[in-house]
């Protein structure tokens, strides 16, 4: 089958009535702000989206009067555009990175602007890589004696004043891949509804809300 590219009026395209994917289309609107649309979206022969449904979306958003799509031969309500939407959405979801080659590929960059990461995501990733490293190096678990908390107890000022120095500060939580993902979506969601710019600052206002209720 020979796929063609045409360009379509944005208000003559119809998104899928049942399509039960939940993208990001704040993060969509700013790639086609930076980078413009770079691949086309997939439609029936009847203008229904079958891929591509949160683009549409974002362009509506921006008020684009057109968009790049590729039609396949196939009506919007059949089982066959079904079948297309399912798949496009479920390989998304059935693809891993290489966490190494993508934290090359973030710091290779002078800003994240239209990557959809922010630099928490890449404070994480090196955190989770760093992890990794360290359980790779280590046959045996660690667990502190009394003595080493008295000794950590003692040292904590210290470490305050040397914290205090650095220009960037983290703290490093270990989860199971299942929560992380989990936790990674939590917090996303909790970004936008508190219109916060970090990772860091919904932590810290979580935290100072649940000690002040307490």
């Amino acid at each position: 089958m020979s796929l063609k590219i045409e360009s379509v009026a944005v208000e003559k395209l119809e998104s899928h009535p049942n399509n039960p994917r939940r993208g990001d289309v704040d993060t969509i609107v700013e790639s086609l702000k930076t980078n413009g649309q770079f691949r086309p979206i997939v439609i029936s022969s009847d203008n229904v989206v079958l891929a591509g449904n949160h683009t549409l979306q974002a362009a509506v958003k921006l008020g684009l009067p057109k968009i790049d799509v590729v039609r396949l031969p196939v009506a919007g309500d059949s089982d066959a555009a079904v079948r297309v939407m399912l798949a496009d959405n479920r390989s998304s979801d059935m693809s891993t990175y290489d966490d190494a080659d993508l934290i090359v590929l973030l710091e290779g960059l002078t800003d994240l602007e239209g990557t959809g990461y922010i630099p928490d995501d890449l404070t994480d990733l090196m955190h989770i890589s760093e992890m990794h490293l360290n359980a790779d190096d280590s046959s045996t678990t660690y667990t502190p004696t009394s003595e080493d908390k008295v000794g950590i107890s003692k040292n904590l000022s210290v470490l305050k004043d040397e914290y205090a120095e650095k220009s960037v500060r983290s703290v490093i939580l270990a989860y199971s891949l299942e929560d992380f993902e989990e936790i990674a979506q939590l917090l996303m969601t909790a970004r936008e509804m508190l219109s916060l710019e970090s990772n860091a600052d919904v932590v810290l206002q979580l935290l100072r809300e649940n000690n002040a209720g307490n």
